[in-house]
């Protein structure tokens, strides 16, 4: 894959750049919703993401060791989450 590996340079690019891309939707006033290729969801899921915003800033996937996982992540454009 042209990002690399988990754990190398190209991947570290790769996961930044996707930040980027969210918070500057989300610094236009955008609630941002980014979705990797290989994510499927099985209903929609944008009603639970949505009310979750009432509570939650950030939305991010978390992998089975308990860390954040940048191939899923939903924003509310608010300034924690520009800071975030």
């Amino acid at each position: 894959s042209k990002g690399g590996s988990f754990g190398t340079a190209g991947f570290a690019r790769l996961v930044n750049v996707k930040t980027e891309v969210i918070m500057a939707a989300v610094s236009l006033g955008y609630n941002s919703l980014l979705v990797d290729g290989d994510i499927v969801f099985l209903k929609n899921p944008m009603p639970q993401l949505m009310a979750g915003l009432n509570k939650y800033d950030i939305q991010i996937q978390d992998d089975d060791k308990g860390g954040r996982n940048s191939g899923f992540m939903m924003c509310k454009a608010s300034p924690w989450s520009l800071g975030f």
